[in-house]
């Protein structure tokens, strides 16, 4: 399995502008976590599914 894969989809993320990213599990000492705090991206944790619960989750519960 090809390495870096996830370093160079952070990278990616960073240049495209994301602030905020909501992933299922923590990058806990892992490549993205390092790229994520140097470039100030918050990853936020959650359990729902789609986009959609999401969306509909921040209208009900904004921060």
């Amino acid at each position: 399995m090809e390495k870096g894969k996830g370093i160079r989809l952070a990278e990616l993320l960073v240049e495209k502008g994301v602030d905020i990213l909501y992933a299922k599990k923590h990058f806990e000492g892992k490549g993205p976590e390092y790229v994520f705090s140097n470039s100030e991206v918050e990853v936020r944790i959650t359990d729902l599914k789609t986009i959609k619960e999401l969306v509909g989750f921040k209208k009900e519960f904004p921060r």
